[in-house]
């Protein structure tokens, strides 16, 4: 009967079987472990090539847009088919009187510096 498997000979064959499974579980879980880390170093380094490429593109300035001076020439008064009125005494007085209102308001100052707001009393005290 020595070809017969002994219980020694049984819990060998196991502890080696067992052993050779759980190198190769250990081996597995250091190469998925490495996987994992590789991959989120790239997706780290991915993350900030876009970073990066995306903020250079947003730092340059655009151009300003050239702002144009308008100048501004006020048209000439022009009757082209002036009024049967336009020589009219009255006419004529309105006008000049208007003239003269248009001259007196822009020779008036609108500021008032004699008028000055009252000092006011601070020191209020409400009886008890």
């Amino acid at each position: 009967m020595e070809n017969s498997l002994s219980p020694t000979k049984i819990a060998a064959k196991v502890k080696e079987k067992y052993n050779s499974l759980i190198y190769f579980i250990n081996h597995k879980k250091w190469i998925l472990l490495a996987i994992f880390v590789v991959t989120i170093a790239a997706l780290l380094v991915i993350s900030l090539l876009l970073q990066f490429y995306f903020s250079v593109n947003r730092a340059k300035p655009s151009p300003a847009p050239s702002v144009k001076v308008v100048e501004f020439t006020p048209l000439p008064n022009i009757i082209y088919n002036p009024s049967r009125y336009a020589s009219d005494s009255g006419v004529l007085k309105i006008e000049e009187e208007v003239k003269n209102l248009d001259s007196d308001l822009v020779k008036l100052d609108l500021k008032e510096v004699r008028i000055n707001p009252p000092i006011l009393n601070f020191k209020v005290e409400f009886p008890k």
